[in-house]
């Protein structure tokens, strides 16, 4: 929340150890983070695994404002109950609950602008023709000199063109946020509510320059709505209920970020952006022009409409065994990325100059085309999960021991409109002792099966151990004012990666289908 940024993703850079964050693009709606945990050397997809409020979930999609833990988890005997989805890290993702009290009411308002950090400098038009000119000159001392010392006494003097491409099209942008949540309850029912609302514009400028006066600027807005309501139906009942849901929309013009970027570039300074008679400028080597690109590409208008849920009910077995509980949750996300793209073309013409310099015409070397009125829709990914889960925990302390242990099953199945619907389901099992805080052990297996591996190869055991002493708990360091914690930990586990290469499957004598190979680490 201290990072004023449009996705979560950026606001991790620098403040959790172990994470590295890799921003490719800062224009807005895709400018998410690539979060990597264990680094990027593993085949296939180095990205860790996000879970958030137990269920595998985007985290970009969260607003800043609802989460209440984030912790990272990289080391093996963590990560080895994740089974072949561990292998590069998991990210866990808590929101906030209610708690017991008067409804508590916070409003959070962000407003302000961002502008790149730094921009290439290049050198002016005079500057470079004079190099363009020595450079030809070196390879032929009787070649024709690309820039005439007229153009040269131009370009120093001002009266041609010297085009800062950057400074021309580039400028600071708004951009705002806000956030309004109410928690509370009472003994038996609890609750957190938030509403967002997120817009954060692109930097170029001329953006409403187009013939039919549409925002061409790369602009996102988000609306983000929570609730998480818990209710104690009895006093060993907990019945929980999460609901979750986006509403985006992406502003863009109709040619990628990159274009505009190499475009600023590698235009050289001496072309003007527009010609005397206001049209725009080109050549047969410079066919595209910055402003036009911005202004008259047309634009497309991404969507986002997604909605999670989930419903949780844990049971307390206090009558049967002490610190014994049953828990099981069922959730379901449903995505739907529809977009559309309004496109045209532009025109650019170069000047034609007769021999006493000048202008005598122009020589167009573009195709002028009308925009769609109605546009084209189009969808990226209609995505489906659901995900159920049931598990046998036990928590229970005897005077300094401390024990837990766990069985859970899960299965998650993904449907994407594109590809072949698939399933992931495991079977894990956890137990953990602690004595009087110091000594503590941890044996965990997870027996894990992805629909991504032909029959008979889907499934895989991963097990991991662990032993920790907190040296500072001991009488020799209790109470140490230089030395206030320290502790020791090994941990041996196997985890996995189901995203591997992708190999033929006629090398794994399985069915007719892709499949990736399961690497374990």
């Amino acid at each position: 929340m201290q990072s004023p940024v449009s996705n979560l993703t950026n606001a991790l850079a620098g403040r959790l150890p172990g994470l590295i964050t890799t921003q490719r693009s800062g224009e807005p709606g895709v400018d998410a983070s690539t979060l990597y945990i264990r680094g990027i050397a593993t085949t296939g997809t180095a990205t860790p695994l996000i879970i958030v409020d137990g269920v595998e979930r985007p985290i970009d999609y969260v607003d800043p404002n609802d989460i209440a833990t984030f912790s990272i988890l990289k080391d093996a005997a963590s990560t080895a109950v994740f089974g072949m989805r561990g292998a590069n890290g998991v990210v866990l993702v808590t929101t906030k609950r209610g708690s017991v009290g008067a409804p508590s009411v916070s409003l959070t308002l962000q407003g302000g602008y961002q502008e790149a950090n730094k921009m290439p400098k290049y050198l002016g038009s005079y500057d470079y023709a004079r190099l363009r000119n020595e450079a030809v000159k070196n390879d032929n001392p009787n070649a024709t000199m690309p820039f005439s010392n007229e153009q040269l006494e131009g370009f120093k003097n001002g009266t041609l063109p010297n085009t800062d491409y950057y400074d021309f099209i580039m400028q600071a942008s708004p951009q705002s946020s806000a956030n309004l949540n109410i928690s509370g309850g009472a003994p038996n029912v609890r609750y957190y509510i938030s509403a967002g609302y997120s817009r954060y514009a692109g930097n170029y400028k001329y953006v409403k320059d187009n013939p039919e006066g549409n925002n061409t600027n790369s602009i996102q807005s988000r609306y983000n709505l929570r609730a998480n309501v818990d209710v104690d139906i009895t006093k060993t009942t907990l019945v929980s209920v999460d609901i979750a849901g986006l509403l985006a929309a992406r502003n863009a013009p109709n040619t990628s970020a990159a274009t505009i970027m190499n475009l600023a570039n590698r235009l050289p300074p001496t072309n003007p952006i527009f010609n005397p008679n206001k049209s725009l400028f080109g050549t047969g080597t410079y066919t595209q022009n910055i402003y036009g690109e911005v202004t008259n590409k047309g634009y497309q208008v991404y969507y986002n409409s997604t909605i999670q849920g989930t419903f949780s009910a844990r049971q307390k077995l206090d009558f049967w065994v002490k610190g014994l509980s049953v828990r099981g949750a069922i959730s379901f996300d449903n995505t739907f990325l529809p977009f559309t793209t309004y496109g045209r073309n532009y025109a650019v013409f170069m000047p034609l100059y007769n021999a006493q310099g000048q202008i005598t015409g122009y020589q167009q070397t573009g195709a002028d085309t009308k925009i769609d009125p109605n546009g084209s829709l189009s969808y990226r990914d209609h995505n489906r999960r659901t995900y159920g889960e049931v598990s046998i925990n036990y928590d229970r302390s005897f005077g300094k021991h401390a024990v837990t242990g766990m069985i859970m099953g899960n299965r998650q199945k993904d449907v994407i409109q594109s590809r072949i619907p698939y399933a992931k389901q495991s079977l894990m099992a956890r137990a953990t002792y602690n004595y009087d805080l110091r000594y503590l052990f941890e044996v965990s297996a997870a027996y894990h099966g992805s629909e991504n591996f032909p029959k008979g190869q889907r499934y895989g055991l991963f097990p991991a151990v662990s032993a920790g002493w907190v040296a500072s708990e001991e009488s020799f360091l209790k109470g140490n004012q230089t030395l206030s914690y320290l502790k020791l930990r090994g941990s041996y586990g196997e985890v996995g990666n189901d995203q591997g290469a992708t190999v033929s499957c006629g090398l794994l004598h399985g069915p007719v289908r892709h499949s990736t190979i399961l690497e374990r680490v």
